[in-house]
């Protein structure tokens, strides 16, 4: 009897197990870093974001205009956020765009006076936020979540409404509310507007250099990296139609 009871015990486990479903791919919690170490990271992915707005690297130049570039970048911020935490890409989106502004500042402090500097210093918040956000909201997604593929979407997702926030606080900020529907709907070749599949190609890279790049520390390795293909993938074909690279 007690065969016969066990027996039936198994069985339901088994089908039970079977039932299951597959285990997903998910990050580490992150090590505690330490502070320098954390603001070397910070300073070496705003300086990463400063060269490739510097278009000083000789591949896809101008690198400023190349959306697998910015999406390195990008990437770099939303992994900050992801084993950093929040502040932590914020950070990197306000050092490389906060201190370019800043410097400005400083060498003509006469800007203050000018007739245009409100509408310069608007143009200038918008510009921060929208780096700051590419590292920020994945951090925060990071506190709820350590699945890896929730984790690049948010990234990819992100990415993906941050231009069309810059082109759209941009005509704001100039007192040009009028135009705002025009411009979102109008490609212009810098692949910001929502219409330009260069805005996808954006976002879609990186999600893929975040689930590649985190592959390592997650649960499941091969499934992040999956994961990372899933979103290369379309890559190549809009690249193939001619989507901005």
């Amino acid at each position: 009897m007690h065969a016969v009871v066990k027996g039936f015990v198994l069985v339901a486990l088994n089908a039970a197990k079977a039932r299951l479903p597959v285990p997903t791919a998910l990050i580490a919690p992150p090590r505690r870093l330490r502070p320098a170490t954390l603001a070397l990271l910070i300073l070496a992915a705003a300086y990463w974001g400063v060269l490739v707005d510097g278009a000083v690297i000789p591949v896809l130049a101008p690198s400023s205009n190349s959306t697998l570039f910015q999406a390195s970048t990008a990437a770099l911020f939303a992994l900050l956020g992801i084993f950093g935490g929040p502040l932590a890409g914020a950070l990197g989106g306000l050092v490389r765009d906060g201190s370019g502004y800043l410097l400005t500042l400083a060498l003509h402090p006469a800007l203050v006076a000018q007739p245009g500097f409100l509408a310069w210093l608007g143009r200038a918040v918008v510009d921060v936020v929208e780096d700051v956000m590419l590292g920020l909201i994945p951090g925060l997604v990071a506190l709820r979540t350590r699945r890896i593929s929730v984790l690049a979407a948010s990234a990819a997702a992100t990415a993906w409404l941050s231009l069309p926030y810059l082109v759209a606080g941009s005509v704001l900020s100039s007192g040009r509310p009028g135009d705002l529907w025009v411009t979102l709907t109008t490609a212009a070749d810098d692949w910001n507007e929502p219409v330009d599949p260069g805005l996808t190609v954006y976002a879609l890279v990186t999600g893929a250099l975040v689930a590649a790049a985190a592959a390592r520390w997650t649960s499941r390795p091969r499934r992040a990296l999956g994961i990372g293909l899933l979103f290369a993938l379309p890559v190549l074909l809009l690249l193939a139609l001619g989507a901005h690279a």
